[in-house]
């Protein structure tokens, strides 16, 4: 079974018939779900055995957070990646980070007037929308943050559906009411803030 190095193989006991089949698959979520099974026939009676197979554990947020802050140009070049993906999927293809939901943000570009879309991570709340303006903590904030509060009228995709929006800085309360929501979700805003001594802006998405 090449690709696969359990520590220990199941092996089966051959009699009159030749193995004919053996198909594996595994639980890759990182739990103890069963591991490995494998199934065999022509085997006579006895039964390929269960074998329980410790995968490794999905990367962490904390993981995510350190790949996203090495490089402004890589974060940047993923994300040029990501739309066509995502769009040609429907958002089956890149739709998460870390378990985070991902949309597409297409915002007006303040000095080209062109519009320019990205790949955001994103917190449904109620009929709202919430996105936060990071850049993984590099020291300049993200294009489309600047194109917001020039121009707030804006356009999110979210899976094939479409839909209209106009953006607003959160602050005071509400945004630290939404701050704590979206760290629940993915905990690497607070590592991005503190690489940072940039205000990094939390923006509403109300729909219009």
């Amino acid at each position: 079974m090449k690709g696969l190095e359990p520590s220990t193989f199941c092996m089966a006991s051959r009699r009159s018939s030749q193995l004919s089949y053996i198909r594996a698959s595994a639980d890759y979520r990182g739990r103890r779900h069963g591991g490995i099974r494998l199934w065999a026939t022509g085997c006579g009676r006895r039964q390929v055995q269960r074998h329980c197979w410790d995968t490794p554990q999905m990367p962490s947020d904390r993981v995510y957070t350190r790949l996203s802050t090495t490089s402004a140009w890589a974060l940047k070049a993923f994300g040029k990646l990501n739309v066509p993906l995502y769009r040609a999927s429907r958002g089956r293809l890149f739709g998460q980070i870390a378990g985070t939901p991902v949309l597409l943000l297409t915002t007006v570009g303040r000095r080209s007037g062109a519009p320019r879309t990205v790949p955001v991570v994103y917190l449904t709340d109620g009929e709202r929308m919430v996105v936060i303006g990071s850049n993984a903590g590099h020291k300049t904030a993200p294009a489309w943050s600047l194109n917001l509060q020039a121009n707030p009228v804006a356009e999110v995709e979210v899976g094939g559906e479409r839909r209209k929006v106009r953006a607003r800085v959160a602050e005071g309360e509400e945004r630290a009411e939404l701050w704590r929501k979206m760290n629940e979700r993915y905990s690497g805003f607070d590592d991005y803030n503190a690489r940072t001594t940039r205000e990094i802006r939390l923006f509403v998405l109300d729909p219009r």
